[in-house]
């Protein structure tokens, strides 16, 4: 009896080293994907990573970027060898060849050097951005404080500055960017540069969200995505079980999806909190299953603060706190308007505002109006629009009324 005592207590001992050791694991990996996600560009386009798994970030004297971000450009080729112990990266005539078994050596054409590399999730190896980008010919760029770097080819027209200005101008450069050329760095001083305005008419720089709640006709999309113009569009979650079809060429058109919760019942959310925050969470869990990505982005029924529904500030800090990012808009549309009303809305919210974030309904009216004001929008090259990530500094009412 006292031996098989003995060895049940070994048995619940290793048990509970084991899940000691699970449980460190996960908290570590946890602090990793809760650390401040800096904004990211691979060429003129933001870096997609709605749940942070693949965030670039800085261990020790190191930038790292996981290698799949090589993969977006169409002359690198990245393989791993049958027996999972060697990842090659590779154009043209040029290799590098990472050890996965030590993590610690890589083969530049057939040379061994040491470097480290890490495997925060399982078969995908973080690399160190500098040596790699200097080794293929990229440009890597990073601001002083961390909070916004960029991979790219060295033919963009773009400055980092100018991707800033379109996708999150708080953070636009005033102080040192450093870039990585070929193993040479060099310190850049970099300010916003002035636009030259038309001699008669006054027009500013101007950052467009245009955002759509309801499902978008095939009219609209089309209308978007010829004029090469990004937009949000918030669905509720049945919106999004019944249009599958459509979600997924909202994607595919590279605009970004907004929760919009699943009920859209504010009384409901009036009286428990808990179940707003529940239905965001079930809505990216449904993301998930269908497109394979979350949303950060949400807009409560009509919006932050309506006659039925209203978000705290502190019940804010808590949406934070759970990653999620609050819009509304300063520019409304009414339901009901006409294609006439929905034109001159629009245009008087984007002369009024520099930054302007546009609700549209996905009605027949919006349909006929939006090509006039995708022409307006044309009309003047300091006019850039943008589909709303979690990077953006958001547009709410919260604690304002």
């Amino acid at each position: 009896m006292d031996e098989i005592n003995l060895k049940r207590k070994s048995f619940i001992s290793i048990i509970c080293i084991i899940l000691i050791f699970v449980l460190i694991f996960t908290l570590a990996r946890y602090n990793i994907y809760s650390a401040e996600l800096p904004t990211c560009f691979v060429n003129d386009t933001p870096w997609n990573d709605e749940d942070k798994k693949f965030q670039w970030v800085f261990i020790p004297s190191a930038y790292y970027v996981p290698i799949t971000v090589f993969e977006l450009f169409d002359f690198i080729e990245i393989s791993m060898d049958r027996n999972k112990k060697e990842v090659t990266m590779s154009s043209g005539d040029i290799t590098m060849v990472f050890d996965r078994i030590t993590k610690q050596f890589a083969y530049k054409n057939g040379v061994k050097e040491y470097m480290r590399t890490y495997e925060i999730i399982r078969d995908v190896l973080w690399v160190p951005a500098e040596e790699v980008c200097a080794y293929f010919g990229f440009k890597f760029e990073v601001t002083e404080d961390g909070k916004a770097m960029r991979i790219s080819e060295y033919d963009n027209k773009k400055t980092l500055n100018d991707i800033l200005r379109i996708y999150n101008p708080a953070l636009i450069v005033t102080t040192t960017i450093t870039t990585v050329t070929n193993s040479i760095v060099t310190e850049t001083e970099e300010t916003p540069s002035v636009t030259e305005l038309p001699p008669i008419e006054i027009i500013k720089d101007r950052l467009i969200f245009l955002t759509f709640e309801e499902v978008p006709s095939e009219e609209v999309l089309r209308l978007l995505n010829e004029a090469g113009i990004n937009a949000t569009f918030f669905l509720t979650g049945e919106e999004i079980l019944e249009n599958t079809d459509v979600l997924r060429k909202i994607i595919v058109g590279r605009h970004s999806v907004g929760l919009h919760t699943m009920t859209h019942d504010e009384k409901k959310f009036a009286e428990d909190f808990d179940s707003f925050i529940a239905e965001l969470n079930q809505q990216n869990d449904l993301l998930y299953k269908l497109i394979k990505q979350k949303s950060r982005i949400i807009r409560a029924p009509n919006g932050s603060v309506s006659e039925n529904f209203e978000i705290s500030v502190e019940q804010k800090q808590i949406l934070e706190d759970l990653g999620y990012r609050i819009w509304d808009w300063n520019v409304i549309i009414p339901e009901d308007s006409s294609a006439k009303s929905v034109l001159e809305n629009a245009i008087a919210g984007i002369e009024k505002y520099d930054r302007s974030v546009i609700r549209f309904h996905c009605t027949k009216a919006t349909a006929e109006a939006l090509p006039d004001i995708i022409e307006h929008i044309k009309k003047y090259e300091q006019y850039k629009t943008a589909a709303i990530t979690p990077a953006a500094s958001e547009v709410n009412f919260v604690g304002k009324y």
